[in-house]
């Protein structure tokens, strides 16, 4: 959504708070694709973060005042029920240009990163029937088992959810009701490498990923050589048949001219 449409997405209640310096310790839940999506919180969190959500940007591509690195804000917002992540972000940009008063203009600057498309022999995910809106009545803490290839077996129900199984030498996910931009945080993540979305795949997948887990030695004095980075392309790659090419890329560049430091509260 752009122009006119854009403007009228706004979270239904949001309150913006400047936290004390002495605060420490934030943290974030609900939104779209969690398991409250109807309550977004974010507590003790600097600007510049705010702005990496709301935009789907990394910090350096981002530039403005000292000071949205250092004062610290809790966002506290309703999400109209059924709001998609990107219609989310939308409602995000809104808030904070609005209640911080904020000025601001995009540019185009080349950054390094993996472009993900889908492979010259297609994808191995499956479309998922996963509604985001359905409640998850279960948590971390729920006992998870093996399938006969050992890969998690996940409770039963309409919702998203992913586990992880560990042995001494493999690790093995299964993943339910997720979205390419879902795996593409999910890379950025487990690589601190920047990866761009372009399969063109929209919809909610369900699939496994095996990754082999190091040991300190093989024999005595025999190190094994592991590169998380390339065992996570490769498993991303050949598991899901998605292709991951490095290039420098024209990414949005944000930069904040204006805005107060003490935002509008309600």
């Amino acid at each position: 959504m752009e122009g006119q449409a854009a403007q009228k997405l706004r979270f239904e209640v949001a309150s913006v708070r400047r936290d004390e310096p002495n605060e420490h310790g934030g943290r974030q839940s609900g939104g779209p694709g969690t398991q409250a999506p109807e309550r977004f919180i974010q507590t003790n969190a600097p600007l510049r973060y705010l702005l990496e959500i709301a935009f789907d940007v990394w910090p350096d591509q981002l530039s403005g005042p000292a000071w949205i690195d250092n004062e610290k804000y809790t966002i506290v917002a309703n999400v109209p029920p059924g709001t998609s992540r990107e219609q989310f972000q939308l409602m995000f940009q809104n808030l904070l240009i609005e209640r911080f008063k904020m000025t601001l203009r995009h540019a185009r600057r080349d950054f390094v990163a993996y472009q993900m498309s889908v492979g010259k022999n297609g994808h191995k995910l499956r479309p998922s029937s996963v509604d985001l809106n359905a409640p998850n009545p279960y948590n971390q803490s729920i006992q998870i088992k093996p399938d006969r290839d050992g890969f998690p077996v996940l409770p039963e129900g309409n919702f998203k959810y992913e586990a992880t199984l560990r042995s001494d030498r493999a690790e093995k996910q299964t993943w339910r009701g997720f979205s390419l931009p879902d795996i593409a945080t999910f890379i950025e993540n487990r690589t601190h490498l920047r990866v761009q979305d372009q399969t063109g795949l929209t919809g909610l997948f369900d699939f496994h990923l095996q990754f082999a887990r190091p040991q300190a030695a093989l024999e005595p004095g025999v190190l094994e050589i592991f590169d998380p980075v390339l065992e996570t392309l490769s498993a991303v790659q050949s598991q899901l048949g998605l292709k991951l090419e490095r290039g420098k890329f024209p990414l949005d560049f944000i930069v904040i001219e204006s805005a107060d430091k003490t935002p509008i509260e309600n």
